[in-house]
């Protein structure tokens, strides 16, 4: 098979219904940006929305969910630092920093997915939560109902806090 060949039969198989489902991209704001935080939309209809949120600082952020709100968070990858009463812990990252540059990553991990990858916590409307990402990077999944007819980003919900 030639690799153009390949290519149109994982390009099928990425935007069919049995790939990972990335078929509702919405053309409306489907990317939003928070000081060093990044939603992008991969999913939103009918009353639910699923967003790839990364973040690449140490920077702390509270999470405020009004009374009524949901948001369930899954981790992905990257370090995450947490601080809640449902939930507090630090996720390292599976690849310790380090001084030199120069020093390549362990190729037999490079796609394999975090060892904690798919921890995830429902978070219903005024729960206190704090998060960072420590080591500099950090992807988590979030997904909510949304009322009807609107479109918000979860970001609507993060506020920088005192470091």
């Amino acid at each position: 098979m030639s690799g153009k060949h390949i290519l149109h039969k994982f390009h099928e198989w990425f935007f069919s219904p049995a790939g990972p489902g990335l078929q509702r991209i919405p053309c409306h704001d489907p990317i939003t940006s928070y000081g060093s935080l990044t939603a992008t939309t991969l999913y939103r209809h009918n009353g639910f929305q699923v967003e790839l949120l990364s973040g690449s600082t140490a920077q702390p952020y509270q999470v405020y969910l009004p009374a009524g709100a949901e948001i369930m968070v899954i981790f992905l990858g990257g370090s995450l630092e947490a601080e809640s009463n449902l939930w507090s812990g630090n996720i390292p990252s599976p690849f310790p920093q380090t001084d030199q540059e120069d020093e390549p990553l362990p190729t037999k991990f490079f796609e394999q997915p975090h060892p904690s990858q798919g921890r995830k916590l429902l978070f219903k409307g005024e729960t206190e939560l704090t998060m960072s990402f420590p080591e500099e990077n950090g992807v988590l999944l979030i997904l909510e109902q949304l009322p009807p007819e609107e479109v918000h980003s979860c970001l609507r919900y993060f506020r920088k806090a005192a470091a």
